[in-house]
């Protein structure tokens, strides 16, 4: 502890730097969003004392909608909001909420400002804890014995008589991420990980719903997110001869020398 004490204007330095550079580094590569605006934030609210932070907000915007991330400075994702409108007031799509290690606790969607569908929680070993169903902002039952219930993307997948795929299999999809996937973020990172992507391949091959799972840090997490998002479209799963939704999680490793 007193190393970081000591280190500490040096330590939140190097994460301002940090922070710029990822700024135009998605700015430049990633062409379906934009970062609208990013602040430092301190025990006593957003500051330009890079100092005095102690985690950070970005904002994006994907066409009409914008998203809030919401990080401690080189460290997991906290929370991912999603809102229909730039002051942010009015929640509408996905909303995840993540523990200290970065593994997914909580996950839902909001209408209008309401929760709406199924809310999943976890535990910290992935193990789920209670499924909640709303209907704008109503709560219809909870779920919480699960020892009959099948883990829903498991279930889907074995119903398939043919998985998704991508092109001609899974060596295509391997080559592609070795391909595409640009390694020397590492380099901006701490000390590296491993990310969980989830994603949807939906009936017509398209990539959708892509979120992060397990996050490490902000660096790694857009970098992971991107690379899925880039992909081509996939051969889409079928079921009865009919193509139908596929559900994935992608883990990705980023190791730093």
């Amino acid at each position: 502890m007193s190393a970081f004490t000591e280190n500490k204007g040096v330590f939140k330095l190097s994460s301002m730097k940090y922070l710029l550079m990822l700024c135009m580094l998605i700015n430049s590569t990633l062409q379906a969003q934009q970062i609208v605006n990013y602040v430092f934030v301190g025990d006593k609210g957003v500051t330009t004392n890079v100092d005095e932070a102690n985690s950070f907000i970005i904002v994006k915007k994907y066409g009409e909608r914008f998203q809030r991330l919401d990080y401690k400075i080189n460290a997991p994702l906290v929370k991912e909001r999603n809102y229909s409108d730039s002051s942010l007031t009015l929640l509408e799509g996905s909303y995840n909420f993540y523990n200290d290690d970065g593994s997914l606790i909580e996950t839902g969607n909001y209408k209008n400002n309401l929760k709406n569908g199924s809310w999943y929680h976890f535990d910290k070993q992935n193990n789920l804890i209670s499924e909640k169903k709303f209907q704008e902002g109503i709560l219809l039952n909870t779920i919480s014995d699960f020892s009959k219930k099948k883990d829903t993307a498991k279930e889907v997948n074995n119903r398939n008589e043919r998985e998704a795929v991508y092109r001609k299999g899974n060596n295509d999809w391997v080559k592609y991420l070795r391909t595409n996937l640009n390694r020397k973020v590492v380099l901006q990172s701490i000390k590296g990980g491993n990310v969980y992507v989830g994603f949807t391949i939906d009936s017509l091959g398209k990539i959708l719903n892509i979120y992060i799972k397990k996050s490490v840090e902000y660096i790694l997490d857009e970098e992971a997110k991107r690379v899925i998002e880039k992909s081509s479209d996939w051969n889409p799963a079928e079921q009865a001869g009919k193509k139908v939704k596929a559900y994935r999680i992608q883990p990705i490793t980023f190791v730093k020398p």
